[in-house]
């Protein structure tokens, strides 16, 4: 039996804890659930992240928060 391949267009998985490193992101609804992971993850893998979101109050604690767990000051608060 043949192996299953990956769908044609799927981007390829990233490799290692600097997958996100020199790349610059825009993480949508980041202060809270699947898009605070994602903006986390991301800046844990030396990404530049940029947290969109409605509320001022809620983006800019986003950002001090995934700044202080992941130690990547290049993270920054873009209104939504």
């Amino acid at each position: 039996m043949a192996e299953p391949s990956e769908p044609q267009g799927a981007a390829p998985e990233p490799q290692g804890a600097g997958a996100a490193k020199g790349r610059t992101v825009l993480v949508t609804r980041a202060n809270t659930g699947i898009g605070r992971a994602t903006a986390v993850a991301l800046a844990g893998q030396g990404g530049r992240v940029y947290v969109a979101s409605r509320s001022r109050e809620k983006g800019e604690a986003a950002v001090a928060g995934i700044k202080a767990s992941t130690g990547n000051e290049a993270v920054w608060y873009l209104p939504g």
